[in-house]
């Protein structure tokens, strides 16, 4: 009997799955989904069935991302990095091309960003334009990203954003 309990026991350990700790940049996919829920995370529509749940306050917001008819395993994972929200001049405006260049174009507060991606062990190496090049503090991973823009058009608001994303292998 003692031996069927052990058995089962060490069958129960196998079958966990480890917290999620919100790590953009590590491989640790298998995690437990019903936690992300419960830690209050919000769910974003990322298209065609598939959903991001998403840390819900701070200007850096790991995500893991999830497919509808596998709700249980991640499929991927990332970050957004929110810089800022500007305030346009009417509806019109998210479809003026070069004022939304102009916005992409403004200064980002890399010490900020900097200070974020360091809680994972990475670092800004450079930026040039739209482009920012972050690396790991350790050496070997490099990754390229983009100021990009997200648009509310019935608020008329523009938020600059910095987005990362790494599919499962």
């Amino acid at each position: 009997m003692k031996i069927l309990l052990y058995i089962a026991f060490i069958f129960t350990i196998m079958g966990c799955r480890p917290s999620p700790d919100y790590n953009p940049f590590n491989e640790q996919y298998d995690v437990l989904v019903s936690e992300i829920v419960q830690n209050g995370c919000d769910t974003i529509s990322a298209g065609c069935g598939y959903y991001n749940l998403q840390v819900a306050e701070g200007r850096f917001r790991p995500f893991y991302q999830i497919f509808i008819d596998d709700s249980d395993k991640v499929l991927a994972k990332g970050f957004t990095y929110y810089e800022d929200t500007v305030q346009v001049d009417g509806i019109e405006a998210h479809y003026d091309e070069a004022l939304m260049e102009s916005l992409l174009s403004k200064p980002i507060d890399l010490t900020r960003f900097n200070a974020e991606l360091a809680k994972y062990g990475y670092q800004v190496l450079s930026k040039s334009g739209r482009q920012i090049r972050i690396g790991s503090a350790e050496g070997g991973s490099i990754i390229d990203l983009d100021i990009e823009f997200n648009t509310i058009e019935e608020d008329s608001l523009v938020i600059r954003q910095i987005q990362y994303w790494k599919q499962r292998n």
